[in-house]
């Protein structure tokens, strides 16, 4: 269409005019030509009269009408009519009328605004507000059926549809909800606001305050509600604990005590974030000891404070996982940028021209569209976390016992999951994503047993999954029609499960939110996308177990439990082999034999109750000269053969939320940098991607590229789930490791013995279970990722470690970046979980990291141990020109600062003396 397409709106203050502008019969409508300049003869023009209910189809028909202005009044004469309007006008136009529509009492035009025109077809249309002009255009539809008036707007509204806005999100702007929200004057969660100043703002009445009650709270093992009762009304704590539970409950639609403590009448919250209220607590108390740190904070938490704090540069929606979605499904975006995200999202809805009468609400109106209208969630709402079905035939508590002689069993159902073609896509991606799916199986309006899903299957498929090829499925049929029962019901979908359990607190429904769906009836697999556990259901094992206990009770829990088997291992030995891994996740034992190397690895797998199968061994054979008998090779009929590393990591790969031990047994038998060097090189490409962290591949191009089914393996990293254990002895059967590989691995040494009998404990100790690859995840994987507030809080180790680091350079023996890294992960994870004394952590960190770099028969070795001895105990004995013997009678073994270390030392200088060489090495 070549015409120009203007709208005219009429205002208020000009309708006595309108009314006397049209010809007798009503074939024309006039005006004055200031907003019609730039148009043409033929071009059409919608008149908008909401005054008078009236709209015009025209087009434009004369120009240039001359006029007489007589004092504050215009007259002029066409068509064998004189007209007189008020004002002082130059000249007038023609309009011919094409139809006359007259409006209905519930219409809502979208005014121009300020403006009195707007464009909607050639060269002068704005896009800017496309939204509005969509919305003016399917308003303006509403009125006619005429043929003409429906092909000039029809043609008009490709100008602005070609821009992708939704319909679904114009009519969501234009709901009663979203325009009540538009004109709202004052911040609407001003209250919450003003909360968060006060919690910001508020200051330790004694030092350390924050930090005691943040202990006293995580020690307690007590709900919100539990907690506060036992405070003194009016104390400093009671007070603290109270502002926590009112900011909380403006925040979280499920806040405790949200009724009392929120004061809005209709106690409106931010969002349901998913958060128990006792990680509320301990984050908001954790946040406040730690001078306000927000990078302490978890996602949900961290949003909704920062919403609060900057409420037009964040929005309410809390939960990371949304807006992975919302950035992946409605902005289109290849990766998701958290720090562009709100930015982004901003200069998306540009084109609806949102302008609230308080500017401050835009990003909370933003939210609410995105939450609030079905048509507009299933923009963007793509995840599926599990099925819920209603079924209290009682069959369950036969599967629990069954299962416990089992790895896995098969359970079926009768119907096919609701909307199943788009749900079964999203489960297999939750599966790849996470390894399973859980189904809740619910009775009456609540989930009462739960099933881990690790695989599913429909008829078609069901024999090449070959589930069963082990032989430790129960409840397994080979053929897919067996799975029947006695009442005719027959299966429709099959469920490979491999843990089940009875809730040990029932989940309501309204915990959970369905996707696209309403709760379940007795026969609709129901698909759900998020499930929400508070302190009333905090529990999801039936032996009651804490999901969520701290980082020290379990190790404490750890060694109890490996001391219970009759191992002799410290409680400190345990804390830093756990310290180590979270570190990084290659460690090295190094000890003579018998001392427990390989089975510290193993008995403190167990105690944490990990499978068989979670626990991998392989002993290191001397002739292993490249990485073939480790990660694989390609055979001569051309297919890859994959060995025992690379099995390995495939496995942990298809269960990331398990951790997976990998032993290495007498791996110093071949020399480590022949086998081991893919590894090597892997390990230090670890990045965060999308969350989590991922390497470069694992197998070279050279090793994989002939092979047939390259495919299958070429694109493998090493899991942030798998943690790789080497055990060494360090005699003369065995290989020297080079720096390359101390500098990669923290190398703990087990060579103290102590012969006496361990008294065990008369009640045996059993192993936690559901502790997953989360108590071991790092935090950090290079030092940008570490807040300010963490590096202050190693500050005194971490110059300790430069001045010893100078000692090295002396001998060239000193190290980099990536070992200063390291051991501020382990220094700052250790304190942040509170394990073992701080000395005591960066003792360690000096026998394991530093320490064993030193070897050689040049004076300066000896030097530099004396050096660091001198500097680590304050002591001041000569370096150049050095005796064994100055040591005699100056030394106290049991007064040392740093034990571990300086009995090393002395060791390594003894050897120094009677040898002229020497190594951290026996």
């Amino acid at each position: 269409m070549n015409e120009q397409v203007l709208v005219y709106e009429v205002k208020s203050s000009a309708n006595e005019n309108a009314d006397k502008l049209f010809s007798d019969d009503r074939k024309y409508f006039y005006w004055n030509d200031t907003a019609f300049k730039n148009l043409n003869i033929g071009d059409f023009v919608f008149v908008v009269n909401t005054h008078s209910n009236l709209v015009l189809f025209s087009k434009l028909d004369k120009t240039n009408i001359t006029v007489t202005v007589t004092g504050e009044k215009t007259f002029f004469s066409d068509s064998n009519k004189d007209f007189e309007v008020s004002g002082k006008w130059n000249k007038f136009i023609r309009l011919e009328i094409i139809g006359e529509y007259e409006t209905p009492e519930d219409w809502k035009w979208k005014s121009l605004g300020s403006s009195e025109t707007t464009y909607l077809n050639g060269e002068r249309i704005n896009t800017e507000k496309a939204a509005n002009r969509i919305l003016n255009i399917n308003q303006l539809k509403e009125l006619t059926n005429d043929t003409l008036s429906l092909e000039v707007l029809d043609a008009s509204l490709e100008n602005f549809t070609t821009l992708e806005l939704k319909q679904e999100i114009i009519d969501a702007i234009e709901s009663d909800l979203i325009q009540k929200d538009i004109e709202e004057k004052d911040f609407y969660f001003q209250k919450a606001l003003s909360k968060f100043s006060e919690f910001e703002s508020l200051q330790e009445t004694t030092p350390g305050f924050f930090k005691q009650i943040y202990d006293s709270f995580i020690n307690s093992n007590k709900t919100y509600k539990e907690f506060i009762k036992e405070l003194p009304v009016d104390s400093p704590e009671h007070k603290l604990i109270l502002l926590i539970g009112q900011l909380v409950s403006y925040c979280d639609i499920n806040a405790a005590a949200k009724k009392q403590l929120n004061d809005y009448e209709d106690k409106r919250t931010l969002a349901r974030s998913f958060v128990r209220q006792t990680d509320w607590v301990k984050s908001l108390l954790n946040f406040k000891a730690n001078n306000n740190d927000f990078n302490l904070l978890p996602p949900s938490i961290k949003n909704a404070l920062l919403y609060l704090k900057d409420p037009s540069s964040e929005v309410t929606m809390l939960s990371e996982n949304h807006r992975m979605m919302v950035s992946k499904y409605l902005l289109k975006h290849s990766s998701y940028n958290k720090l562009t995200f709100v930015s982004t999202l901003l200069e998306y809805f540009k084109p609806y021209d949102i302008v609230p009468k308080n500017p401050i609400n835009l990003t909370r109106i933003i939210s609410n569209i995105l939450y609030r209208f079905p048509n507009v969630k299933k923009l963007w709402f793509e995840k599926v976390e599990g099925l819920a079905v209603l079924d209290s035939t009682k069959w369950q508590e036969d599967a629990i016992d069954d299962l416990s002689g089992s790895k896995y069993i098969v359970f079926w159902w009768h119907r096919s999951p609701s909307k199943r073609a788009k749900v079964d896509k999203l489960l297999q991606e939750t599966i790849s994503d996470k390894g399973f799916f859980y189904v809740y199986y619910c009775e009456r309006n609540e989930a009462v047993y739960r099933a881990k899903v690790i695989d599913f299957s429909y008829a078609q498929e069901y024999t090449s999954k070959n589930w069963n090829k082990n032989n430790d499925v129960a409840w397994f049929h080979p053929d897919f029609a067996s799975y029947a029962d006695d009442t005719g019901k027959s299966a429709t979908i099959l469920f490979l499960v491999d843990e089940f359990i009875h809730l040990a607190t029932p989940i309501p429904f309204d915990k959970f939110e369905f996707f696209e769906s309403e709760p379940p009836n007795r026969i609709n697999l129901q698909p759900y996308s998020e499930v929400e556990s508070d302190d009333e259901n905090d529990s999801l094992n039936i032996s009651n177990q804490r999901l969520n206990m701290p980082n020290k009770e379990i190790i404490q829990h750890a060694h109890t439990y490996i001391t219970d088997r009759g191992f002799q291992y410290q409680y400190e030995e345990i804390a830093n082999f756990y310290l180590a891994l979270c570190a990084k996740p290659f460690v090295i034992l190094a000890g003579i034999s018998g001392t427990g190397k390989t089975q510290l690895p193993r008995k403190f797998a167990a105690s944490l109750g990990f499978s068989k199968d979670q626990v991998l061994q392989l002993p290191v054979r001397p002739d292993w000269t490249d990485g073939s008998d480790l990660l694989g090779y390609t055979s001569l009929d051309g297919n890859f053969i994959p060995k025992d590393l690379t099995i390995a990591i495939r496995k942990a790969a298809a269960t990331p939320d398990k951790p997976f031990f990998f032993i290495l047994d007498e791996m110093n038998l071949a020399r480590v940098e022949h086998y081991f060097s893919d590894f090597l090189s892997v390990i230090e490409t670890r990045e965060r991607v999308s969350g989590e962290i991922k390497t470069d591949p694992i197998l070279r191009e050279e090793v994989i590229n002939s092979a047939k089914n390259k495919d299958d393996f070429s694109a493998i990293g090493w899991p942030q789930n798998l943690y790789l254990i080497g055990t060494v002895n360090m005699d003369e059967t065995t290989h020297s490791f080079s720096r390359k590989v101390l500098d990669r691995a923290n190398s703990i040494e087990m060579n103290e013995v102590d012969l006496n009998w361990i008294n065990t404990n008369s009640a045996p100790v059993e192993s936690l279970s559901n502790i997953t690859n989360a108590l071991f995840l790092t935090s950090y994987l290079t030092a940008s990722e570490l807040p300010d507030s963490e590096r202050n809080s190693i500050s005194s180790e971490m110059e300790l470690l430069q001045q010893v680091n100078k000692i090295l350079q002396k001998a060239d023996l000193h190290f980099a970046y990536r070992v200063r890294d390291e051991i501020a992960f382990y220094l700052i994870l250790n304190k942040k979980h509170d394990l073992i004394d701080s000395r005591l952590a960066f003792d360690f960190q000096l026998v394991q990291k530093i320490l064993p770099r030193i070897h050689g028969s040049s004076e300066r070795v000896q030097t530099v141990l004396v050096e660091i001895l001198n500097l680590i105990e304050g002591k001041d004995f000569r370096s150049s020109n050095f005796e064994f013997s100055m040591l005699d009678g100056k030394i106290e073994i049991d007064n040392l600062k740093y034990r571990r270390a300086s009995k090393k030392i002395i060791f390594m200088l003894k050897r120094f003396d009677d040898d002229r060489f020497t190594s951290f090495w026996l």
